[in-house]
């Protein structure tokens, strides 16, 4: 399969393979993370009180989704500037499914680092690239991890908000979730994503399970 890869610069390939390499890429990956974290800070893209909050993603994850761009422009512009390194079909079908699949990843990450969580004295409030979702504090039916992993609140009219652990300062809205709503379960719980309202198939089933 290495013959696939021919038509890449070996000084791409030697540094992505380098232990060295990669540990100063990640030493430098934390230092942008956290400029853009200050930066985000400064925006008001990130902010919490006592009352209320605003949150989005890790800047890791928009840090992936330019790397990812990065990746699949250099694989472009080489693979013109060397076209001979092409001839083999294997070799031009790589080429060709490693600029989609970055690409791909470029546009999903992007996507992501638009996602921002507020939360007020209302409820919860999610904001998307496309759309956007709101559940009220006395709505709130549900709060628990689904499948996934990911921490999941849903309202009586199955409205939910998702987020993860690349959330900035997740714990502030979980206990912000707490104060309003005592009352639901803990995140340490996994849920059932369904509509609360659906009566259950067998007697005494809940829809909140132990993890």
């Amino acid at each position: 399969m290495s013959h696939l890869f021919s038509w890449m610069p070996d000084w791409l390939l030697e540094t992505a393979s380098t232990p060295s390499s990669s540990q100063s890429s990640a030493s430098s990956s934390l230092h942008r993370t956290a400029i853009l974290t200050r930066a985000w800070i400064a925006r008001g893209r990130l902010h919490v009180t006592a009352e209320s909050g605003r949150t989005c993603l890790s800047p890791e994850v928009l840090l992936v989704g330019v790397l990812s761009g990065l990746v699949a422009a250099t694989c472009f512009v080489w693979g013109l500037l060397e076209p001979q390194t092409r001839i083999d079909p294997g070799q031009e079908l790589a080429w060709r499914w490693l600029i989609i699949g970055f690409s791909l990843g470029f546009l999903v990450m992007a996507i992501y680092a638009r996602h921002v969580w507020e939360w007020d004295s209302a409820g919860l409030r999610w904001r998307g690239a496309l759309r956007s979702e709101e559940l009220n504090w006395t709505a709130l039916a549900r709060v628990g991890r689904a499948w996934d992993g990911q921490f999941v609140a849903a309202d009586t009219r199955g409205a939910k908000i998702r987020w993860s652990t690349y959330t900035l300062q997740r714990e502030a809205m979980e206990a912000a979730i707490r104060t309003h709503r005592p009352d639901l379960r803990s995140f340490g719980e996994s849920i059932r994503c369904r509509t609360p309202s659906a009566p259950s198939k067998r007697s005494g089933a809940s829809e909140i399970t132990s993890a």
